[in-house]
């Protein structure tokens, strides 16, 4: 379990935020798990995006569970809680065909 000062937090003047964060951090584990029971083997942060980019199943359960409005804000949040993922060249090519599609979506409204 982190201590109080590990929890590292955009603004922390703001308690809120912070409360905010913690809960996203867990919720993002328990979700990380939940895929992990699903595939039934040991997944990274890389993999759960990838299934999270990839299935709309588990897209809508993660905005559910975490309250994300859109897909856009689910992608955001998920990069910025761990930024190392934009090395990936698999997450660079899932968010890639993902703008794509959701360019096309947009064309068609």
């Amino acid at each position: 379990m982190k201590s109080f000062d590990e929890w590292v937090c955009i603004n922390t003047d703001d308690p809120v935020s912070l409360l905010n964060d913690i809960e996203f951090d867990s919720l993002l584990l328990i979700f990380g798990s939940f895929v992990c029971m699903l595939n039934n083997k040991r997944i990274n942060q890389v993999g759960v995006l990838s299934d999270l980019l990839d299935n709309k199943q588990l897209k809508d359960c993660f905005k559910l569970i975490t309250e994300t409005d859109n897909d856009n804000m689910l992608l955001y949040t998920f990069i910025t809680k761990y930024p190392i993922l934009c090395r990936s060249k698999l997450i660079k090519t899932k968010i890639k065909q993902f703008i794509r599609n959701d360019r096309k979506r947009k064309r068609r409204f």
